[in-house]
């Protein structure tokens, strides 16, 4: 709410042509972070234990040095899961290479990045940190 007044305030006559981008780029924030609260709650709820830490929203610096968050990270007994939330009002359909999503009945190809990669690249970065770090983690 306290965005969209800043925006709102922002938003004149000069610049009417740029509010419907910035208002869209508001909305799906804001989906983003409920997405992510919701995510966040369901994790606190069923990690089994106090054994388990849950971070959101970490940030990190990639090997080319530009920045990116995790959305959730969590930590425990069993090793290190990443998440990437997305809150999205379509149906995804993935398969072995592709992703897609259903619109009525078609399948059309994702418009975005595929958020299998998106986490995968999270993964990997996370783990080449805490390898530099000499962390190490057993599988049980």
């Amino acid at each position: 709410e306290r965005v969209q007044t800043i925006f709102d305030k922002k938003i004149d006559l000069v610049y009417s042509k740029y509010a419907d981008p910035i208002m869209n780029d508001r909305d799906a924030a804001k989906r983003g972070m409920d997405g992510e609260s919701i995510v966040f709650g369901w994790l606190n709820e069923i990690l089994p234990d106090k054994s388990w830490a849950l971070f959101k929203n970490v940030e990190f610096t990639a090997g080319n040095k530009n920045m990116f968050d995790v959305d959730a990270v969590a930590v425990g007994p069993k090793g290190v899961f990443v998440f990437e939330v997305k809150n999205l009002s379509y149906n995804f359909f993935f398969t072995s290479h592709d992703c897609a999503v259903v619109v009525g009945e078609q399948i059309r190809p994702c418009s975005q990045k595929d958020p299998r990669i998106q986490v995968a690249q999270n993964a990997e970065t996370i783990e080449n940190k805490l390898k530099a770090r000499n962390c190490k983690f057993t599988l049980p």
